[in-house]
């Protein structure tokens, strides 16, 4: 079965069909990160094959900062980027978060 990390400080995956957002649809087991330590924490340990990011985390840290984790990881450790999707309610972040993902796609 095919995993989607969900990072989002506020929005339960699983209720009001947040998951209509996810890059790899709804059968799939949802590993749901409500700030960038627990995302980064599940990334240490294993790959999603799609992630949805929130870029607002109510934090210092965004979920740009994770995008570029996960590039960086692609890139040092030559794993696949995952499919990527996002539901932030932020235009310009999502922007950012997309474009610098996307730049990175094989």
């Amino acid at each position: 079965m095919k995993t989607l990390l969900w990072v989002d400080d506020a929005r339960n995956p699983m209720e009001d069909d947040w998951l209509n957002f996810s890059p790899i649809g709804r059968n799939c087991k949802v590993v749901w990160a409500q700030s960038y330590q627990e995302a980064i924490d599940f990334l240490e340990k294993e790959w999603p094959d799609a992630i949805c990011l929130d870029h607002d985390l109510g934090e210092e840290k965004s979920g740009y900062d994770i995008a570029k984790y996960i590039v960086n990881k692609c890139i040092d450790k030559e794993y696949v980027l995952p499919q990527f999707a996002s539901q932030s309610a932020n235009p310009v972040g999502r922007a950012v978060s997309y474009t610098h993902l996307r730049a990175h796609e094989t």
